[in-house]
């Protein structure tokens, strides 16, 4: 008797290739879903560890301007009592190392000031308040009121408009590019400040507006400035050679920068030996 043959009944149809496409579809967007999650972390954790290491900058910059500043007043001090003391016994030209013992002191402090604001400049965030520019321009003057005498500085502004942003860190950039300009130009300083509205507009994808952009000049009348030293004018403790005369610390421009870029605009200038500079930067309006 032979073999009876099972009956296996019907063999199993083959998937659609629809649904072996949506499946691939879909594990492909698992896989996506995964990948974006872990770039998440990872930016987390970045953001994070850039945060604890500016914490510690921070700390470490507060112990340096404790630390130092109480020698140099002490280192001061008793500079000055020779002087008070002893300086009918003195000839002039020890008068004169005594002074710039002094003014050097005075400069330290002075970068020690500059290097913590530096450093703190957008660690609590910046507002985004409506600043009339004009006010932000007058607070600059005020606070450069004895330098402007000294200098007899002739300053005029046009078309300065409202804008959107942190107008104690706006002071800080028109006080910077002033003073840049009273330090750096040989007779009586002049400065022409303006504002143009460009033609592009950036959205507010936070509240849905559209905001103007707007183009800043500085223009002053000073010597200029090299080709080769305007790349790196901007970096922190910069001394391009064409103007490098003991004046500043290095961090006025670099400051102005920062505070321009996290306003999300740029800042650039414009310059040539023998016929003066004018500094730009972009804002929101």
């Amino acid at each position: 008797m032979g073999q009876e043959t099972k009956n296996k009944g019907p063999a199993p149809e083959k998937a659609p290739l629809h649904e072996e496409e949506t499946g691939t579809r879909e594990g492909t967007g698992r896989h996506e879903e995964l990948l974006v999650r872990q770039l998440r972390e990872q930016l987390h954790q970045a953001l994070a560890r850039e945060q604890e290491a500016r914490g510690e900058i921070q700390q470490i910059m507060r112990m340096l301007s404790h630390d130092l500043r109480s020698p140099m007043s002490t280192i001061s001090n008793f500079l000055g009592i020779i002087l008070t003391r002893h300086g009918h016994a003195l000839d002039e030209k020890s008068k004169e190392y005594i002074g710039y013992a002094l003014e050097g002191i005075k400069k330290m402090g002075q970068l020690l000031t500059d290097a913590m604001y530096y450093a703190k400049i957008g660690s609590r965030g910046i507002s985004r308040a409506e600043v009339d520019s004009n006010r932000v321009l007058e607070r600059a003057l005020l606070n450069l009121k004895s330098e402007m005498g000294k200098t007899k500085a002739e300053v005029s502004a046009q078309g300065l408009p409202k804008i959107k942003g942190d107008e104690t860190l706006l002071v800080q950039v028109f006080q910077n590019l002033l003073s840049n300009s009273l330090k750096f130009i040989e007779g009586t300083p002049k400065i022409l400040i303006s504002a143009a509205r460009l033609d592009n507009a950036r959205r507010d994808y936070g509240s849905g507006e559209n905001h103007a952009e707007w183009l800043f000049s500085f223009k002053d009348n000073g010597a200029g400035i090299r080709p080769e030293d305007k790349a790196g004018i901007f970096a922190p403790f910069a001394h391009p050679g064409s103007v490098r005369n003991g004046k500043g610390t290095g961090l006025g421009l670099a400051i102005c920068r920062k505070i321009v870029e996290l306003h999300g605009g740029r800042i650039w200038v414009e310059s040539a030996p023998g016929e003066g500079s004018t500094f730009y930067f972009t804002i929101q309006g």
